[in-house]
């Protein structure tokens, strides 16, 4: 039987337009009235801001308005495009006094020109209290350490999930040899070779338009209905064709800030994060130890499986849960099983460096990365 899509090839739609460069992304939108804007980001793993002079930044040629902590909505938010569940904390703020990594959101300039925005944030001068950060998972789950998020609990675990059926010690004396180990897997970024970007352009009658590297344009939607207090009928999102996102665009990034921008000065703002932004202030995906004890018949089948996972959400749990809850459907077997797994919130984490020893980096976001909770992730 010849069928005419199945066993066909079959161009994509934008293939033509990326190839002959003809594809127009969020960064090549212009408008003729286009603002520029540029997120002020904390260089500090945790502190608090004392103090912010935006005296000289508002001096500079071209600068149309500056946007603080105290200026922006005082909600709480989670940012990843996920449908709304209980599984969604809502922990995170638009812009922050108390910046939870390096790279956490604390002010915003937009202005006439890119060149204008950058100078007059160079000239944004941020008075620090520097708090102890946390590096590693295990030391996030010790009673020594510093509560990153008080109000949300005693400790540092964001969620707890269990999984158990059958029993567990039986069929490890059942089996014939059990293996009992360790694993760890480091944060990676998505380095996609669009940067995030956005251009919003909320109108003097109330109306927000955004255009922006989205993979969930419909949640995106939702979030900034909350956030702004808007109906969702009054937001229209625009998605131009995008260079990348394998999960990395399943969250807001900059969309929230340019919306406020654009509703104080009632033009479109233009952002797009650089490439240090991009890695160090975007999405990586979580880092993981994994504790596993199976036990297996001679013949190789599995008699007993129990798994101990501690996933690392950063400074916020954007997609935590949601990718802590995942793998139960992966793991789950007809032979005895216990899979407990926590989440734990880290403002920094200790990544492999560029040479042989290790060097410490500031983690952003953790989030979405391909197909969560499958071993490919």
């Amino acid at each position: 039987m010849d069928f005419k899509v199945v066993g066909q090839s079959h161009p994509r739609v934008e293939s033509v337009k990326k190839v002959t460069g003809k594809a127009v992304y969020t960064g090549d939108i212009v408008f003729p009235d286009m603002a520029f804007g540029v997120i002020l980001r904390s260089s500090h793993a945790c502190a608090r801001v004392l103090s912010i002079d935006k005296g000289e930044a508002e001096k500079v040629k071209g600068v149309l308005g500056i946007l603080l902590p105290e200026d922006v909505p005082q909600r709480r938010f989670n940012c990843s495009g996920n449908p709304p569940s209980p599984l969604l904390i809502k922990d995170e703020s638009l812009l922050t006094d108390h910046p939870l990594f390096a790279g956490d959101r604390i002010a915003a300039v937009v202005a006439e020109t890119e060149e204008a925005a950058l100078e007059a944030l160079g000239k944004l001068k941020v008075g620090y209290e520097i708090l102890p950060p946390v590096f590693k998972i295990k030391e996030a789950l010790s009673e020594a350490a510093p509560n990153i998020h008080p109000d949300l609990g005693n400790d540092n675990i964001a969620k707890r999930m269990t999984v158990s059926q059958g029993d567990i010690e039986e069929g490890f004396r059942n089996s014939a040899y059990v293996f009992d180990e360790e694993f760890h897997t480091p944060v990676v970024q998505h380095v996609v070779l669009e940067p995030a970007g956005c251009i919003c352009h909320f109108t003097a009658e109330g109306k927000l338009t955004v255009w922006s590297t989205s993979q969930t344009p419909f949640q995106e939607r939702r979030i900034l209905s909350e956030l702004l207090d808007l109906a969702q009928s009054d937001i229209r999102i625009i998605k131009p064709i995008m260079g990348g996102g394998f999960g990395g665009r399943q969250q807001l990034h900059n969309q929230h800030v340019g919306a406020l921008l654009s509703k104080l000065i009632r033009r479109p703002v233009k952002i797009v994060n650089t490439r240090e932004e991009e890695l160090y202030a975007s999405v990586v995906r979580h880092e993981s130890i994994i504790k596993l004890k199976v036990g297996v018949a001679q013949d190789g089948l599995i008699q007993a499986f129990h798994a101990r996972v501690f996933l690392n959400t950063g400074p916020y749990a954007t997609h935590g849960p949601v990718v802590l809850l995942l793998p139960q459907g992966n793991s789950s077997t007809a032979s005895p099983i216990i899979c407990t797994k926590d989440i734990a919130y880290i403002p920094t984490v200790l990544w492999p460096g560029p040479c042989a020893g290790m060097a410490i980096r500031k983690l952003p976001l953790p989030g979405r990365f391909c197909s969560i909770g499958s071993p490919g992730n």
